[in-house]
């Protein structure tokens, strides 16, 4: 019984939310240390980062974060004024249609563009579901690649996607 009583006590003290930092220095420090490391060894010099706690919330975050860098408004103080979209492979995790739907997208917000034999998103079609997006109000303001997917294991061609997302 004691010794069930230490591990809860050792577990709560060493198991700190880190919300604010005061909640979670040495765990803030440590995560800041190592998100640099990962940067330096992907060679970007200014990098910065968190974890998350899966790739569900990775998703989610990444996708609030092109939210907010291309809104023209701050969708933090004024809400939601103009309706997003977000491309990607209809191969994609269903956590990218879960994240798009919580962040108040509906089902229009979701593109999906149609795979090739490979289960590889065909870049080629980008161009036209950019422009129906348009057509139908969307703005898109982002073009989500996967690196593998769950369901295949197959990576998109994240090279031809990066040339059409640095259009937008």
């Amino acid at each position: 019984m004691t010794l069930t009583l230490t591990r809860y006590m050792m577990v709560s003290l060493l198991n700190n939310g880190m919300g604010v930092y005061e909640m979670g220095a040495a765990g803030t420090v440590l995560e800041n240390v190592m998100v640099q490391e990962f940067c330096n060894s992907f060679g970007f010099d200014n990098g910065s980062g968190f974890f998350t706690s899966g790739g569900t919330l990775a998703n989610l975050t990444v996708m609030l974060a092109a939210r907010q860098s291309t809104a023209k408004a701050d969708v933090w103080k004024e809400g939601q004024t103009t309706q997003y979209g977000l491309l990607v492979s209809e191969q994609a995790h269903y956590c990218i249609d879960r994240a798009v739907r919580i962040m108040g997208w509906g089902s229009n917000g979701i593109i999906k563009v149609p795979v090739d034999d490979a289960f590889k998103m065909r870049t080629n079609l980008i161009p036209e579901y950019m422009q129906q997006a348009a057509k139908d109000g969307i703005e898109v303001i982002a073009i989500m690649g996967s690196a593998l997917s769950a369901s295949t294991g197959v990576f998109d061609n994240l090279l031809e996607i990066a040339q059409y997302a640095k259009r937008i």
